[in-house]
């Protein structure tokens, strides 16, 4: 994803926020639960940084990377966490490995 797409994402997402506070929640309590889901859908879409913590090393002496969402350690180079859905973004791993 590039940044175009990023920033595209982050206004999309701020639009969904404008337009929730001014639904007819009253009149339909579902929309307010459509717009969370589709903001936090969004939300997800925006690549975060893998984590890699100092103290977690696995048994054949590499560092173990994990989701910065919800912290699953079973990604393994996927674009999206299998657990939580999250994009993840794995550039800096990437340009290590060329270093």
């Amino acid at each position: 994803m590039n940044k175009k797409e990023i920033e595209s994402c982050k206004e999309a997402i701020e639009q969904f926020k404008i337009s929730k506070e001014f639904c007819f929640i009253e009149e339909n309590p579902y929309m307010e639960k459509f717009y969370d889901i589709v903001i936090k859908a969004l939300k997800k879409q925006i690549p975060l940084q893998i984590r890699n913590p100092i103290n977690m090393e696995c048994k054949y002496n590499r560092k173990v990377k994990y989701c910065s969402n919800c912290g699953n350690t079973g990604i393994k180079n996927m674009k999206y966490c299998p657990k939580c859905g999250q994009r993840l973004d794995w550039k800096v791993y990437r340009e290590e490995e060329y270093m």
